[in-house]
């Protein structure tokens, strides 16, 4: 009896019980699906759409240091295993595991999104009173225009978040107290739909790092470790960097302290398992302000695998997402699948700390 590992990486569309997965994100899911190998272990599974060579399976499973299979999800036999691990909790997830008749133990889906929101991010982050001052939710264009004139004032621009999204995709920027004509029809269609937006003032980061959570099924709260996240201009995810250096004890502490607060509350809400939260350290003038807790994912993240990639091989580094990377690095995922050249691919960069 073992595991099997679902990469659903659109696990936050799954908020919406009528979201149907396109063709472009199955092809994104399965190119992904190689980032399981960091965590799973000899006699674990990975679910794939699309065939990953044989000889990228023996490479990976010689880098992981184990013996794990690929398969497609018709390959499963019922009462196989005796764990389902997705990217996130959704509906299609535990529809999955009853065809497979692998016993579920994830909290119910009102916990797991809640825990995902970014409005209880921002609610947790006041309790524990690390919140910033002009950080507010969104549901409305006419809440939104006067808050954004207001962050313009003390600021140098704007972001929104929509509630549920990932790796920086879905958010809205600016510099100005107004919207642009593609930014205004964007937020009109989504409040019609009843998305709520949180609105962040633009900060300047001098570094991000991602607290990696493990929320045990008795409640105890469990620090795995913790990373440096690496975002482009427009806060997209693009690596983990595990050289922690440049973060002095002090404000390792005030952020790792914070975070516990944040995982308690999550699990005195009812949510098991893992969690990621991001920080940054900001450059204000000559000070470095801490934000403790940024975003809250209620789930695995690329910051969590990132770390266990690291533990594997033993070694300090930078796990990167890109077509392809420049100078020595290791391929950490097939150069195709299904026989089609991969766009996602990742790569360790050895002692880098950037």
């Amino acid at each position: 009896m073992s595991r099997l590992y679902l990469g659903n990486f659109s696990f936050e569309q799954g908020s919406d019980p009528a979201f149907q997965v396109p063709q472009t994100i199955r092809r994104f899911e399965a190119e992904l699906a190689s980032v399981w190998w960091s965590v799973a272990e000899t006699g674990d599974a990975i679910l794939c759409l699309d065939l990953i060579p044989e000889s990228d399976r023996q490479r990976l499973n010689a880098l992981a240091g184990q013996q794990i299979e690929v398969l497609h999800p018709e390959q499963v036999a019922p009462g196989r295993f005796r764990e389902l691990v997705p990217w996130g909790w959704t509906q299609a997830a535990r529809q999955l595991a009853a065809r497979w008749k692998i016993p579920v133990s994830a909290p119910e889906d009102a916990i797991i999104w809640q825990a995902n929101s970014r409005v209880t991010a921002l609610e947790i982050a006041r309790q524990l009173d690390c919140a910033l001052p002009d950080e507010t939710v969104i549901a409305s264009l006419i809440e939104l225009m006067p808050r954004l004139q207001a962050v313009c004032r003390t600021h140098s621009g704007w972001i929104l978040k929509p509630e549920f999204g990932q790796a920086g995709r879905g958010h809205l920027r600016g510099k100005e107290p107004f919207l642009s004509e593609a930014q205004l029809a964007t937020l009109i269609h989504l409040f019609s739909k009843g998305t709520r937006f949180t609105l962040e003032p633009l900060l300047l980061p001098m570094a991000e790092i991602s607290g990696q959570w493990k929320i045990d099924v008795d409640g105890t709260a469990q620090l795995i470790g913790i990373t440096k996240l690496i975002a482009d201009e427009q806060g997209r995810y693009r690596a983990t960097g595990t050289n922690l250096v440049e973060i002095e004890a002090a404000a390792r502490e005030n952020i790792v302290q914070k975070q516990l607060q944040a995982v308690q509350i999550l699990a005195r809400q009812g949510y098991r398992g893992p969690v990621g939260i991001d920080a940054m350290l900001c450059r204000e003038g000559s000070s470095v302000p801490i934000r403790p807790i940024q975003d809250i994912n209620a789930r695995w993240t690329m910051g969590r695998l990132g770390w266990e990639w690291g533990q594997r091989l033993r070694q300090q580094g930078t796990w990167v997402h890109a077509s392809n990377v420049e100078g020595p690095a290791l391929a950490m995922s097939p150069e195709t699948v299904g026989g089609i050249p991969c766009r996602c691919r990742t790569w360790w960069v050895s002692g880098v700390g950037q």
